[in-house]
């Protein structure tokens, strides 16, 4: 017993709080930005853009998000013109499609989450107006919606 009848007790070390490493691709993009704004206070952003990564090449995109250390990848980078998608569908797949797997990999590979972000084109073939369920069908009309199916 300390003074006056109250228990004394050391002080118990706390654990020293990290903030979590989440990667963000398309870091200057419109959904990153917000993702980054809203989020700021929650994780230590890695900011990836296109002038740090090659995503036309598929080893050196494997190579560079095998040597960042983070805990959550959040991919948003695309090439969603529309024009470049429809005038060069084998480029804009690589960036698109083949890039995003291999990042995909990496992330299984370290056993790390990753968040992808698809496109509301997943359903411009449709009639009917959205919102859609999760199990709705796509119908993809144009080369960007489906290289993001």
């Amino acid at each position: 017993m300390g003074r006056g009848g109250i228990l004394q007790c050391p002080l118990i070390p706390r654990k020293e709080y990290r903030m979590k490493k989440m990667v963000i691709t398309g870091a200057n993009g419109y959904l990153a930005s917000l993702v980054q704004l809203f989020n700021k206070d929650k994780f230590e952003f890695v900011r990836v853009s296109r002038s740090d990564v090659d995503y036309n090449d598929s080893a050196a995109v494997a190579a560079y998000f095998d040597s960042l250390d983070f805990d959550v990848l959040f991919h948003t980078a695309a090439n969603a013109t529309t024009a470049d998608c429809e005038n060069d569908p084998e480029g804009t797949h690589r960036v698109n499609c083949e890039s995003a797997i291999e990042i995909a990999k990496v992330c299984r590979a370290k056993n790390r989450r990753m968040i992808f972000i698809s496109t509301e084109q997943l359903f411009n073939g449709k009639n009917e107006p959205g919102p859609f369920a999760e199990n709705v069908e796509p119908n993809c009309v144009t080369a960007y919606g489906q290289q993001k199916a």
